[in-house]
């Protein structure tokens, strides 16, 4: 109940809620390869969650590390000439470099043409075999649940059942795979390939740059160009390492797993909320039912006392802190938090 100047009070519904709560999910999808943590555990701020498969992801980094070291290597060659050895030396790079670019030029092409045919007919097969599988256990579910009482006990009814349950997990799982393959090729995937693009052609941009300056006196403006590389190679390095640590899930604040969604070896959509921290050490109760004619007599600072049905008997002096500045409508009335 909140009171009033006049000492009337206004009577509402509530419900009791950790103070400070979050709930996490991945930006881009991908599949978990690390669950660190179970529902209920307590955990310290900063501590890793969840993790997806983040294989492509190094790679991308290590791919940078190296395109900014050949950055760097190619500033200090400008800014100190090369000798006859470090000619030759940036001649051959550069033509492992154009190699390195036609290289991720195939993986792009590769990785924008989607699936094989022959990995959607494996999909396809997957499915009827999970769906196969099925229908033997719910047959034999049949059978051993049609002659309870004989020699078959419930027991064994029950665990036929449980197995029609593992059966169906087997089918989502696998019809899950083909609708992602049907889907084609995934941004993220997309994106790594565009990204070892980026990379070669970088590297092979620095490599030319080498074999173009071997023999020449450093000029201002060639220094220029080589530390714009270098900082282009930071630029890229530091966009590969965010990328890496948005595939982990870790606790912006120390509190509890109150929710998790996720197993090793499912699919995190982006987006999708999979564990929802909560900070259990202070309390706030939020109101369900003040409507409009209410709220305007409530205001931040007014004490309130507080009831709950779970312990009768027990009461807690309180205040308004804080008045939701709009309303949502729930069964035809506006109300306000």
């Amino acid at each position: 109940s909140i009171g009033m100047r006049a000492g009337e009070q206004i009577i509402a519904t509530g419900q009791v809620m950790p103070v400070k709560g979050a709930a996490l999910s991945f930006a881009t999808g991908g599949i978990v390869t690390q669950v660190p943590v179970a529902l209920g555990d307590a955990v310290e701020a900063g501590q890793v969650l969840a993790r997806q498969d983040s294989t492509q992801l190094q790679g991308t980094v290590e791919a940078a590390q190296a395109a900014l070291s050949i950055a760097q290597a190619n500033l200090a060659l400008v800014q100190t000439g090369p000798r006859p050895e470090q000619i030759d030396a940036a001649n051959r790079q550069a033509l492992v470099a154009q190699r390195q670019v036609a290289n991720a030029k195939a993986a792009l092409a590769q990785a924008q043409a989607g699936p094989t045919q022959q990995e959607l007919d494996q999909a396809q097969i997957a499915v009827n075999q999970a769906k196969d599988q099925l229908w033997g256990a719910q047959a034999r579910r049949d059978s051993i649940c049609g002659s309870v009482g004989g020699k078959t006990t419930q027991a064994d009814c029950d665990a036929a059942q449980a197995d029609i349950h593992t059966a169906q997990d087997e089918v989502d799982t696998a019809e899950s795979r083909q609708a992602q393959l049907k889907a084609g090729p995934s941004r993220e995937a997309i994106a790594v390939a565009q990204a070892g693009v980026t990379t070669a052609q970088a590297q092979a941009a620095a490599a030319a740059a080498q074999a173009k300056l071997a023999g020449l006196e450093p000029q201002p403006e060639e220094v220029a160009v080589a530390e714009a590389q270098v900082k282009q190679a930071q630029a890229a390095l530091a966009q590969a390492q965010a990328a890496l640590q948005a595939a982990q899930l870790a606790a912006p604040f120390a509190g509890t797993v109150t929710t998790l969604d996720i197993d090793v070896g499912e699919y995190a959509a982006p987006g999708a909320v999979v564990v929802r921290l909560a900070d259990t050490s202070a309390w706030q109760v939020e109101t369900t039912d003040l409507t409009e004619l209410n709220i305007s007599n409530v205001q931040e600072g007014l004490p309130v006392t507080l009831t709950f049905d779970a312990i009768p008997g027990l009461q807690l002096p309180g205040k308004v802190t804080k008045i939701r500045p709009y309303g949502d409508s729930r069964q035809g009335d506006i109300v306000y938090t």
